[in-house]
């Protein structure tokens, strides 16, 4: 009897572990459309949401980055820095990926790309 109750407890626990979803969800002030005034990016839209990033030329899907990790490394002065760990398929193989940004909230929220900093993307309305 007690060795039933224990198989029934582990099974439980296995079916609730299970069932959690283990994708990461994203700082909720990086959400939405980001876009920029910058002339090489006037296309280009940012979309960030709870757990992917999309970048889009015109209205077309350039890629799409799966999120598994995202920190904020540290601020400074107006400024935090995230790194984002992510994955995407290149040609049906698996790659990963670590995108990072400084994010400032002034003016409705800014994102300058580590890689780009003279390039300033904001929500979109």
């Amino acid at each position: 009897m007690k060795y039933k109750r224990i198989l029934l407890i582990i099974a439980v626990l296995t079916i609730c572990f299970g069932c959690q979803d283990s994708h990461v969800t994203t700082a909720s002030e990086l959400i939405g459309i980001w876009t920029t005034f910058a002339p090489e990016y006037g296309d280009r839209k940012l979309e960030v949401t709870s757990n992917q990033i999309k970048f889009r030329s015109g209205e077309q899907l350039i890629s799409i980055y799966t999120i598994t990790k995202i920190k904020k490394v540290h601020q400074k002065g107006n400024w935090e820095l995230f790194t984002v760990d992510c994955e995407y398929d290149d040609n049906n193989e698996p790659q990963k990926q670590m995108i990072s940004f400084y994010y400032s909230k002034d003016n409705g929220g800014v994102i300058k790309f580590r890689n780009k900093e003279g390039v300033e993307w904001n929500r979109k309305g």
